[in-house]
C-alpha cells in the first residue's frame, strides 16, 4: 500500500506547486469548516467518579495522612477519538509496521 507515501511523500517540486495554486486561488465562501474532537470527555457516571478520585487520592497522599486532596474533574477518553485514531493508525501501520504513529488531533467536517 502505497498510499499514505503518495500522501506524505517529501517530493519539493510537487510541494511548491500546489503552494502556488493554493495562494493564487480566492477563498471560497462555501468551504467546510472543521470541528476539533476532544480527546478527553467528562466522565457522567458517578459511581465510577466517586472510585477513582478515592484510589488517586490514597495514591496521591500516600503515607502522609494530614494530606487533603480534592479531586475537580474525572475525564474519560472520547471513544469517537478512540474510534479514528485505531482505524487511522491501522491503515498507517499496513505500510509501515515497524513505525509508531501518534495522533494528534481528530477533526469532523461540518456541512
Amino acid at each position: 500500500m502505497g498510499f499514505f507515501k503518495k500522501l506524505f511523500g517529501k517530493e519539493l517540486g510537487s510541494v511548491s506547486a500546489a503552494l502556488s495554486t493554493t495562494t493564487a486561488e480566492p477563498q471560497v465562501e462555501n468551504s467546510p469548516s472543521w470541528l476539533n474532537i476532544g480527546k478527553f470527555v467528562p466522565s457522567d457516571d458517578h459511581a465510577k467518579n466517586r472510585i477513582i478520585s478515592i484510589i488517586t487520592t490514597a495514591i496521591a497522599a500516600g503515607e502522609n495522612s494530614s494530606s487533603r486532596l480534592k479531586v475537580k474533574r474525572i475525564q474519560q477518553l472520547n471513544p469517537e477519538f478512540k474510534l479514528v485514531t485505531l482505524i487511522a493508525t491501522s491503515i498507517a501501520a499496513g505500510d509501515a509496521p515497524d513505525k509508531k504513529f501518534i495522533v494528534k488531533s481528530v477533526q469532523r467536517k461540518i456541512d
